[in-house]
């Protein structure tokens, strides 16, 4: 097991790894914890900032727990690159930033999840912002799982997607059972998701469950 334990970034970001036009590789079990920033509304993606990149985690696990960015992803700031997740479990829970994309930040990149579960669980955006579990801009996701959850993600004032924010991306989730449960936000729309000029597709073998989704103030959307 590999574990990113409080690391801290000064100024663009990635307190445990930040990768340019390159390709990181991870294998095995590994978990970013605590991973941090010094400088509000500088620093992106405090566990790992990828830039023109390709990030793979391959043959095992991997977690982000309570990384925090003082501006954009909480977790994983991508650009331009690519993301890859090939394990038995995803876990992003407790991520924190303070605009947009909680846990995770894309722009006009890509990412695939498959094996395994999914779990987004209580990543938020400190005051305003958009996609506490995840913000798409240009981007692709597909993710196809065992049980693919989003709960508990919270935006706590003004913005857009409590759970995933997309504008102009596609996202494809096929998966055992899908669950969006609990997800808000405190002023705006979209409680679990908010999309603009996009695609998506939700595809659920057993059972698909939208529950207890809240946005307050806005003109709609709920779920």
């Amino acid at each position: 097991m590999t574990t990113f334990d409080r690391n801290i970034s000064g100024m663009v970001g990635g307190g445990a790894m930040a990768v340019y036009e390159s390709t990181a590789v991870f294998g095995g079990v590994n978990i970013f914890v605590n991973n941090n920033n010094l400088m509000p509304n500088v620093a992106d993606g405090d566990a790992i900032h990828a830039e023109e990149s390709v990030v793979k985690f391959s043959t095992g696990s991997v977690s982000f727990l309570n990384n925090q960015s003082a501006s954009f992803g909480g977790a994983i700031f991508a650009v331009g690159g690519e993301l890859l997740f090939i394990n038995k479990d995803v876990n992003f829970s407790g991520n924190y930033a303070g605009f947009n994309g909680g846990a995770i930040y894309m722009l006009g990149s890509t990412a695939s999840f498959s094996g395994g579960d999914a779990a987004f669980k209580n990543n938020k955006i400190a005051v305003s912002g958009y996609g506490s579990a995840m913000y798409l801009d240009g981007s692709s996701v597909t993710l196809s799982a065992g049980a693919a959850e989003f709960s508990g993600n919270q935006i706590s004032g003004g913005g857009q997607g409590g759970a995933i924010y997309s504008n102009k991306s596609a996202l494809n989730i096929a998966a055992d059972s899908i669950v969006f449960s609990s997800n808000s936000v405190g002023n705006g729309l979209g409680g679990a998701i908010y999309a603009d000029f996009s695609t998506m597709s939700f595809r659920a073998t057993n059972n698909m469950v939208f529950s207890l989704n809240a946005s307050g103030g806005g003109s709609g959307g709920g779920a």
